[in-house]
């Protein structure tokens, strides 16, 4: 091999792995553009993200996420999924997922309301059931593991499907998400 194609070849190699570096070398967590994979309300829904500045922390507020089952609907359904791609620092690793998420429900004994949120790859489910009648503005706070030493999954799934049903003409059920907050939690050292 001549020395001018040595000379190419080799810096060829160095801009391809200088690229690599630079790619996986960022100095925070960093959310892309959420990208809208599923949206019941054929786009009608309204949302807003907004990221902390340290990257661990992700909002998002929406209008008009709801289920409501009332006169003659005796079951609604409403769902909002997608993903945002992310970047992390290769030396940043996170335990759990902090997952604050605030809405309202109103419900007779005799319905029930439910809501599924899948955050990254797992999921939880928050329901009413049967039994109980609530009229409250809510807030759940759920807290999901992360294996140990990982990174996050990338592409980042957010995603919430609400459930309203009754069962008597004059009952009602009615369930909304109205914001909800993803924090990245470090592993936690031991004090001595």
């Amino acid at each position: 091999m001549g020395k001018g194609l040595r000379a190419v070849v080799c810096g060829c190699v160095l801009a391809l792995a200088t690229a690599s570096v630079q790619a996986a070398d960022v100095s925070r967590l960093e959310w892309g553009g959420y990208t809208v994979d599923n949206d019941s309300s054929n786009g009608l829904l309204d949302w807003k993200t907004v990221a902390s500045d340290d990257g661990r922390n992700i909002s998002m507020t929406f209008d008009s996420l709801e289920a409501k089952a009332d006169g003659s609907t005796t079951e609604a359904r409403a769902s909002f999924s997608g993903h945002y791609d992310i970047s992390q620092p290769g030396y940043e690793v996170f335990s759990s997922l902090h997952i604050e998420l605030r809405g309202h429900v109103i419900k007779s004994s005799t319905s029930v309301a439910r809501i599924v949120l899948t955050i990254g790859a797992a999921s939880q489910t928050i329901e009413w059931t049967v039994g109980t009648a609530a009229s409250e503005h809510f807030t759940r706070e759920i807290d999901i593991p992360v294996q140990a030493g990982s990174r996050l999954p990338d592409p980042f799934q957010i995603s919430a499907h609400l459930y309203a049903r009754k069962e008597a003409q004059p009952d009602a059920a009615y369930v909304s998400l109205e914001s909800l907050q993803v924090t990245a939690e470090h592993p936690k050292v031991a004090a001595r």
